[in-house]
C-alpha cells in the first residue's frame, strides 16, 4: 500500500498511471475520489511476445476530512472495499488523527486484496472527545501489473474497484460536524417515509387484518332464535 502524509482537507489526491512499452502489450488506469467513496480501475496485458515484458496499470485515490466534535461519544469508523481481480491486487488504509492532542488514534492498512481475497472491511471504534478536532484519512489502491523477461503465453492482469471503496462514520446524533459537510453515517440519505410500493403493501396488509377481524366477529356473534 502506498502511504502518503496527511494532506489538507480535500477530495484527493488522485493518481492513475498506465505504463506500457514495446509491442503487443498495454495498460490503463482510472481513479476518482469524493468524500465517502472512491472509484478505481487498473488493467494490463501482453500477448505472445519474445520481447521483455512490463506493463502496469496503477490507480490510487484518497480523501481527507475533519471532524469537529461537539459532544463526547464513541464512534464506529467502517472502511470497506471489494473488487474484481485477475492477477491484480488492491489495498485500503484508514488513519484518524486527534489534531488537538496530536495523537494518531487509528493507523490501519490492509493491502492483500486480490483473486483469493477480493474484499475487506476495516472497523475501528474511536472515543471522540468534545472540543477536539479529528483528521480522517482514507486511502485506496488498485494495481494491475505484468512483469517477465520472456513469455510464450498471453497474460492479463486486472484490478477493478470501480465504485466499492467507501467510508462510514456512525455516532450518536449531534456528536460531530464535518469540515466538508459530508454525512458519513451509514443511513445517510435514507428516507424515513415508506416508498409508495411500501404504502400499498401496508394498506393491503391492514385490509387483510380488518377482514379477518370482521369474519371472526361474525363467527362469535350469537345466533338469533
Amino acid at each position: 500500500m502506498v502511504s502518503a502524509p496527511l494532506p489538507d482537507v480535500s477530495a484527493g489526491p488522485v493518481s492513475a498511471l498506465g505504463s506500457v512499452g514495446g509491442s503487443d502489450k498495454g495498460a490503463s488506469a482510472s481513479a476518482s475520489a469524493d468524500f465517502g467513496e472512491v472509484h478505481l480501475d487498473g488493467s494490463a496485458f501482453f500477448g505472445v511476445t519474445q520481447n521483455p515484458v512490463l506493463a502496469e496499470g496503477w490507480a490510487f485515490a484518497s480523501f481527507t476530512d475533519e471532524l469537529i466534535v461537539a459532544k463526547t461519544a464513541n464512534a464506529t469508523f467502517t472502511e470497506s472495499a471489494d473488487g474484481v481481480f485477475v492477477n491484480g491486487r488492491g489495498g485500503l488504509e484508514l488513519r484518524v488523527l486527534d489534531l488537538t492532542t496530536d495523537q494518531l488514534v487509528v493507523d490501519t492498512y490492509y493491502d492483500i486484496l486480490g483473486d483469493s481475497f477480493p474484499d475487506h472491511t476495516i472497523t475501528e471504534d474511536v472515543f471522540l472527545r468534545a472540543g477536539d478536532t479529528y483528521v480522517v484519512f482514507a486511502a485506496f489502491e488498485a494495481l494491475a501489473g505484468t512483469a517477465a523477461n520472456f513469455s510464450d503465453t498471453a497474460y492479463e492482469s486486472k484490478a477493478d474497484m470501480s465504485d466499492t471503496g467507501q467510508l462510514f462514520i456512525d455516532a450518536p446524533p449531534g456528536t460531530f460536524t464535518t469540515l466538508s459537510g459530508h454525512d458519513y453515517s451509514t443511513d445517510a440519505g435514507m428516507s424515513s417515509a415508506p416508498e409508495p410500493s411500501t404504502w400499498a403493501m401496508l394498506l393491503i396488509g391492514f385490509a387483510g387484518l380488518a377482514f379477518a377481524g370482521y369474519r371472526k366477529s361474525r363467527r362469535n356473534a350469537p345466533i338469533a332464535v
